[in-house]
């Protein structure tokens, strides 16, 4: 079973980044719902321990809480730098940011979304680790991240509008299968949160 960890645990530099990005969250009138949502996520599901991928990006302890972060952060420096995401708010994006990838925790924690592989028999014997560092659980209800991210947002933090909620189910982009009914259908906040995810996988995270 994986294991839950609680906020003061994470190390100091992560804690640090991760408390900045929630403070941005100023609205009095959404705020109690916000705090609602960022309790659920850390006390109930594996959002500051799962992996952010299988062994792909970051696929280690803190991965996608780590990922999160730098989503979010470059969804500000994108905001603040390009005139037409400017009106888009704080509270938006930290949303969608922090949030966008929350099914990848797992429903609950009797259901993590990914769980640590286990070395073969034959790796075992010639002292090698699995092959790769996590996989999917199989014993669970199978939902596309996106989807399921997008419901728990939607259950733990009901006021989201339908642009955050779009923003986050198609985060992958319109161009993948799943989501071509969307394509040239995509809000604003959508593709400042797709452009962001993209570049923060694929390069920052690299770094």
């Amino acid at each position: 079973m994986e294991i839950n960890i609680k906020r003061e645990e994470l190390p100091e530099g992560i804690k640090s980044e991760y408390e900045k990005i929630l403070i941005r969250f100023k609205d009095p009138e959404k705020l109690p719902y916000f705090n609602n949502l960022v309790r659920f996520a850390e006390e109930y599901t594996y959002f500051l321990s799962a992996p952010a991928s299988t062994k792909f990006h970051l696929s280690c302890k803190h991965g996608l809480l780590l990922h999160s972060l730098s989503v979010t952060s470059l969804m500000f420096d994108m905001r603040d730098t390009r005139p037409y995401f400017s009106d888009i708010s704080d509270e938006s994006i930290v949303l969608t940011g922090l949030f966008h990838d929350l099914g990848k925790a797992g429903e609950d924690l009797e259901n993590p979304y990914y769980v640590e592989c286990e070395p073969t028999p034959k790796q075992k014997a010639a002292g090698y680790g699995p092959s790769q560092p996590y996989k999917m659980n199989e014993m669970k209800v199978k939902f596309e991240h996106a989807h399921l991210s997008a419901l728990m947002i939607a259950k733990y933090y009901p006021i989201a509008t339908w642009e955050e909620l779009q923003a986050v189910l198609i985060h992958d982009g319109a161009e993948r299968l799943s989501n071509q009914d969307y394509v040239m259908k995509e809000c604003k906040l959508q593709t400042l949160l797709h452009h962001a995810d993209v570049e923060s996988a694929k390069w920052v995270e690299l770094e």
